[in-house]
């Protein structure tokens, strides 16, 4: 998925609490209350903001390098 133009890509990686654990929605996570707070001081330069996460409950700082080396990199992360 390239990256487009003006945008800054943010990827949260994780355990449970990245992941959303508990959350009601996937609008009440980490990752979406990052994306809506950043985006509405990025527009004002306009600028985008995404937000993706790569979590999951359990998961240990070697999952985490194994999913940076093996997805992530061809994302074009500007943030891990």
């Amino acid at each position: 998925m390239p990256k487009p133009a003006g945008t800054l890509r943010i990827f949260v990686t994780g355990g449970s609490v990245a992941f959303g654990a508990g959350a009601p929605a996937d609008d009440r996570t980490i990752g979406a209350f990052l994306q809506t707070a950043l985006n509405e001081t990025a527009r004002a330069d306009g600028r985008r903001v995404e937000v993706f996460t790569l979590a999951a409950p359990g998961w240990t700082s070697t999952h985490e390098r194994i999913a940076i080396e093996n997805r992530l990199s061809e994302l074009a992360p500007d943030l891990v």
